[in-house]
């Protein structure tokens, strides 16, 4: 879950990742970004929300399937790394972020 997975990288004074990274595990990563009011942004208790500029969205989407699709999953490198609007409550592997070079996987 999108909740579990930002509170995981919290605990260690870490963020969820910011922007897209390199998969080679096959694997949908959730990203830090949400759906908040209509808006996509990037979300990290390191900065305030803000819009996201530019995107990279797989075909068709964002499409906020059945209007529950409001995290920021990354497709593996098979779809080259695109995004994809995802439900929160599902289970997904994920990269925490710091200031420094450490990265955290789950």
């Amino acid at each position: 879950m999108y909740v579990y997975a930002n509170s995981a990288c919290g605990k260690v004074t870490v963020y969820l990742l910011f922007m897209t990274v390199l998969d080679i595990s096959g694997n949908n990563w959730w990203i830090g970004a949400k759906e908040i009011n209509n808006q996509w942004q990037w979300i990290s208790p390191q900065y305030p929300p803000y819009a996201i500029s530019h995107t990279y969205w797989y075909q068709n989407e964002p499409n906020n399937e059945q209007g529950i699709e409001d995290c920021m999953e990354m497709y593996p490198m098979a779809h080259r790394f695109r995004w994809n609007d995802a439900r929160c409550d599902q289970t997904k592997a994920y990269i925490c972020e710091t200031s420094f070079s450490d990265d955290i996987f789950g």
